[in-house]
């Protein structure tokens, strides 16, 4: 569920019977975690409901597929580094 205020959009959470608000500023990656979507965020992890592909098309200019289970906030990327095996290393910047 996507909400506005004060120019800020919102993710929510339901948990044990309550609802959590996230701002989008504060998100680091979304990875898909069985039928959730686990969330990182400043001050944590939370679950969910939303699809990788309904958050990739309701973000487009704001969020990088970087793996077929993973997004990440491209705002929060510091560096990329490339690896001897191959592989590279993602850097996120841990303040805002």
């Amino acid at each position: 569920m996507q909400q506005e205020s004060s120019h800020e959009t919102w993710l929510t959470s339901r948990y044990r019977g309550g609802v959590q608000r996230i701002a989008m500023s504060a998100i680091y990656y979304f990875r898909a975690d069985s039928k959730y979507v686990l969330v990182r965020y400043k001050e944590g992890e939370a679950l969910i409901e939303d699809s990788l592909v309904s958050l990739e098309k309701r973000f487009p200019n704001e969020l990088l597929r970087i793996h077929r289970g993973a997004l990440v906030r491209m705002a929060k990327v510091k560096g990329l580094e490339k690896r001897e095996d191959g592989s590279v290393q993602l850097y996120f910047g841990l303040f805002p």
